[in-house]
């Protein structure tokens, strides 16, 4: 999976950052600025056209490509990798065009 490899990776640095935070005696502070990080809005991403996309394509087109797109990150949030991964700008450009 994408990302799961990488959770097997942060475990360690998870423990080797708690001893020496520890050890620095900076574990209450680090605490605080976690509660503080949570009440932060989360951005969502936007799924938007290229400024070469824009030129090229009128709107009409501009918009059969953002649903496209937004088709492609859903398929990419869902399977966890990233939105290349699943189908190419050029290849979407491409399906549109026809």
């Amino acid at each position: 999976m994408y990302a799961g490899n990488d959770v097997s990776r942060l475990l360690y640095f998870r423990d080797l950052f708690d001893k020496i935070s520890t050890e620095r005696g900076v574990t209450r502070m680090i605490e605080e600025e976690n509660r503080s990080c949570e009440n932060i809005p989360v951005a969502e991403y936007k799924v938007k056209l290229s400024v070469a996309q824009k030129r090229k394509y009128d709107h009409a087109h501009q918009k059969i490509l953002l649903a496209l797109l937004h088709w492609r990150n859903g398929v990419a949030m869902e399977y966890n990798v990233p939105p290349a991964n699943i189908v190419s700008d050029a290849t979407l450009e491409s399906v549109m065009e026809d």
